[in-house]
């Protein structure tokens, strides 16, 4: 976990650096995309669950906006 932790603060930080540290920032990346992915999949199911209904025009750039924010 700690190796986890540090290699993204360090690809953060300066990517060219971790990469000269030996840290695969391909590999960091794809997993911190996966995991933001996977938070992102949660938090649309809970909003489904409690509007009952999605349609796309339910997003429209205000409803977004406000998404966004929270």
């Amino acid at each position: 976990r700690r190796v986890l932790f540090r290699s993204l603060l360090s690809i953060r930080e300066s990517e060219i650096a971790a990469q000269a540290l030996g840290v695969n920032t391909v590999r960091y990346k794809i997993i911190a995309f996966a995991t933001s992915a996977f938070f992102a999949g949660i938090a649309g199911s809970l909003y489904a669950y409690e509007v009952h209904f999605i349609s796309p025009e339910s997003f429209v750039s205000a409803e977004s906006t406000s998404v966004l924010a929270m």
